[in-house]
């Protein structure tokens, strides 16, 4: 084999993502292009090995790379989905204790959450039944501590 490089870009239009897949006899050109694709396109943090493998006929093969982008994140929803189907809803909190902030995913039924820093436990608040909205203006169901939903009061 000579010492060629191998780009496959597959369309998916059913699952509406793109796969990007590398091959060379140099691991040096897979490791790069298919971390170039991860970081710089799709957004994936480095990754420490990106050669999926090595075939004797093709060289070094990258990892397949899918753009899952136009999936809703939790981010921009507010609810993340175990992979039982179960729905876990954000809880921002500010920590009375250590003035930490952060993001807990819980269930409707929750009656605690820890501190992320010092594990001081406040209780959560329903938006929507503390405000008659179901989420603030950042997709929070619930918020706990000292954060208060500015948009809201």
């Amino acid at each position: 084999m000579s010492n060629e490089h191998k780009v496959v870009i597959t369309k998916n239009e059913t699952e509406n993502s793109l796969t990007f897949q590398f091959s060379s006899e140099d691991s040096a050109f897979v490791e790069r292009m298919t971390e170039e694709v991860m970081t710089k396109y799709f957004g994936y943090e480095k990754n420490k090995s990106a050669v999926r493998g090595f075939d004797k006929y093709r060289g070094y093969i990258g990892a397949k790379i899918s753009d899952k982008s136009h999936e809703k994140s939790s981010f921009s929803t507010g609810i993340r989905v175990n992979d039982y189907g179960k729905e876990k809803f954000r809880c921002h909190y500010i920590c009375p204790n250590c003035n930490n902030e952060g993001n807990h995913y819980i269930d409707e039924n929750v009656k605690l959450i820890n501190c992320h820093e010092c594990s001081y436990k406040i209780k959560p608040l329903s938006i929507e039944t503390e405000y008659g909205v179901r989420v603030d203006k950042y997709n929070n169901y619930y918020y706990a501590g000292n954060y208060v939903p500015s948009d809201l009061v």
